[in-house]
């Protein structure tokens, strides 16, 4: 997967806000950078982490700020803590792409070996 500098990567997003395109933004790194693929080969430690730590405190609600497109961290935590977190999601572009969370959402599951209920 293309990789680049983050400070490239925030001054590139501020320009492309400046000039009031922020959807071609997006647009760049789905199809160019291919920066919205997913690619879930096991579970991150800082997943884990987090979650260590939200056991530690007790913590029953979360809110996350740049929440990103495939949400696969909240995803992992509702499942590991089987829906009883409540979480609060704030992205400040309208960047979602279903279909990314879909997959996320799939290759979680099958590293936590569980299966999909449906809808």
């Amino acid at each position: 997967m293309f990789q680049i500098n983050w400070k490239l990567k925030s001054f590139l997003y501020s320009l492309f806000v400046f000039l009031r395109m922020q959807s071609t933004f997006y647009l760049v790194q789905k199809y160019i950078t291919k920066r919205s693929r997913v690619n879930i080969a096991q579970i991150n430690e800082l997943w884990k982490f987090h979650a260590n730590t939200i056991k530690k405190y007790k913590t029953r609600s979360l809110l996350e700020v740049g929440a990103g497109k495939s949400l696969e961290q909240n995803i992992f935590i509702s499942y590991y803590f089987q829906n009883m977190i409540s979480q609060t999601l704030i992205d400040i572009n309208k960047m979602i792409d279903l279909n990314i969370v879909n997959h996320a959402n799939e290759q979680i599951l099958k590293l936590l070996g569980l299966k999909s209920k449906g809808i």
